[in-house]
């Protein structure tokens, strides 16, 4: 039958496009393997690599091994001599030295002393002579009187010129209050006459005056420096000294030991200002030190107490895996008291108490060697077998890893319990 022109349709551009079914995908995903299977075979190859190259980078095996240890103890008589250059176990005697530093400390310190205070007030008078023309004297210990009713004497004589035509002469002359106090402070310019010329007609035309303010007057308690604080300033500052020569010694020989008990200290100079008595709020010290130190170097002595401590450890029918005893140096301890009656000779001797701990040292690489390739297991069964190793522990990344891998991957690291 022949189809009509009506009976055909146009493609219809906007119908709706369906995405692909899961079946669809996977039937794509075949035919795409089908297509390229040496790709993806090639995929499948690398991506299997690149999770053994991790693998291989991140796989590690720490074991931390704690020996057996033993706690040594020395204690005996060593000589530090300044003609010895080795340290001798037999006799024993190490290497010493002596060092020369000079030391000046300067501060000032607070008062602590307080005591009852009295003072009078000074200033200066001018006397003025309007009288005549010529001189007049007046004997110290004159009386002037402010113009308030203060009274004040005079500490010395003085002699005023006579006037000169109608200008008065005048003199200056220092004065002292009668009384302690404050009340006779005075600030400002007073008018002074003089009782002593009072009934006379000089009264009026010799008088005085005080050109600036006349001070000093007090009644209380003031700072006061007493002998005891002067000695707790010279402990204080002595000690400062001696700190100072040690961090110069130290500096000028690291690695030596320098001990307040081996060193002779020497007053050079000394000086205080004010001194004991004086009415001051503070005070300054200063000192000069001499120090000479018998020193000798704390490596010199530790190696020494290493030796001996390591001679009273039996290191005998040790298992092949440890190639010897050792002395965990961070154990090391001592303490000593010092005898320097020979000082002078170049020579002292130290009493020592010492306790350090020992250690059978492994061959790491001999055991990484030995449990290459064991697993985990039998390798921890094999360290634990030691006689000198009291415990072990495993520790392998990835966790699931069943054997040891080569020596490379292997760490051992030593572990002592304090």
């Amino acid at each position: 039958m022949t189809r009509k022109i009506y009976d055909i349709f146009p493609p219809n551009h906007n119908k709706e496009v369906k995405p692909l079914q899961d079946k669809e995908r996977v039937r794509r995903s075949d035919t795409v393997r089908k297509r390229n299977p040496v790709k993806f075979i090639a995929l499948i190859i690398f991506l299997f690599l690149i999770v053994l190259a991790l693998n291989w980078i991140f796989l590690k095996v720490n074991i931390d091994i704690w020996p057996e240890i033993d706690l040594t103890q020395y204690s005996g008589v060593i000589e530090v001599r300044t003609d010895q250059y080795h340290t001798s176990i037999e006799p024993s005697v190490i290497p010493g030295k002596i060092f020369t530093t000079k030391i000046e400390e300067s501060k000032t310190f607070s008062v602590s002393g307080r005591d009852k205070d009295e003072r009078r007030a000074e200033g200066v008078l001018r006397v003025y002579n309007n009288y005549s023309e010529l001189p007049q004297t007046l004997i110290n210990e004159t009386r002037f009187v402010s113009a308030d009713g203060k009274l004040f004497r005079s500490t010395e004589s003085v002699t005023v010129p006579g006037k000169t035509g109608s200008i008065p002469g005048q003199a200056d002359v220092m004065v002292r209050a009668v009384e302690s106090g404050e009340d006779y402070n005075i600030d400002k310019t007073s008018k002074f006459s003089i009782p002593g010329l009072q009934g006379t007609a000089m009264y009026m035309d010799i008088y005085a005056e005080n050109p600036k303010p006349i001070t000093g007057g007090f009644i209380g308690e003031s700072p006061i420096i007493l002998e005891s604080d002067v000695e707790a300033a010279k402990e204080l500052l002595f000690s400062s000294a001696i700190e100072s020569a040690k961090e110069d010694l130290t500096g000028l020989a690291p690695g030596y030991l320098f001990d307040e008990k081996l060193m002779k200290i020497d007053l050079v100079t000394e000086f205080v200002r004010p001194t004991v008595g004086e009415r001051f709020d503070s005070f300054d010290y200063t000192i000069e030190i001499e120090v000479k130190s018998f020193s000798f170097k704390e490596s010199d002595l530790k190696d020494f107490l290493k030796k001996v401590l390591l001679d009273s450890v039996d290191d005998h029918d040790l298992d092949p895996i440890f190639s010897k005893i050792e002395i965990w140096e961070d154990s090391l301890i001592f303490s000593y008291e010092e005898d320097i009656r020979k000082i002078d000779e170049g020579s002292i001797t130290l009493e020592i108490e010492s306790s350090a701990i020992a250690y059978p040292l492994i061959r790491k690489e001999l055991v990484k060697r030995e449990i290459s390739k064991m697993k985990i297991g039998e390798a921890y069964q094999l360290l634990s077998s030691y006689d000198r190793i009291k415990s072990v522990e495993i520790k392998t990344r990835p966790s699931w890893l069943k054997k040891m891998p080569v020596v490379d991957k292997i760490e051992i690291e030593t572990v002592i319990d304090k």
